[in-house]
């Protein structure tokens, strides 16, 4: 994923890998040494108001949305994250990297 994909994320739908629609990005998650996308917050649920992170490694960015490599149940389970501070610690992302199976 380049710079121009990271601008687009914003005006996509997340749509899950069997193609399922999880919700709208609502913001990316940088990794803090290589400055790339990692993790996207998505508004989820009725009226989108609940809010879910979903991983971006392997994700296919295309025409209005990015294809996710997890299933819609996996982000209605995955953990619930304060990350008021704009920032996710690495407690956090060991928590959701532990949830999805993807590196840490």
């Amino acid at each position: 994923m380049n710079q121009a994909d990271l601008n687009r994320l914003y005006d996509c739908e997340v749509i899950d890998r069997q193609g399922v629609k999880i919700g709208s990005l609502k913001q990316v998650w940088l990794d803090d040494r290589s400055g790339r996308p990692q993790w996207a917050s998505v508004h989820t649920g009725f009226l989108g108001l609940g809010e879910a992170f979903v991983p971006l490694r392997g994700a296919r960015v295309g025409s209005g949305m990015i294809t996710v490599p997890v299933a819609k149940e996996q982000v209605a389970d995955s953990p619930r994250l304060d990350v008021s501070d704009r920032h996710m610690s690495e407690e956090q992302q060991g928590r959701l990297a532990a949830h999805y199976g993807v590196p840490a």
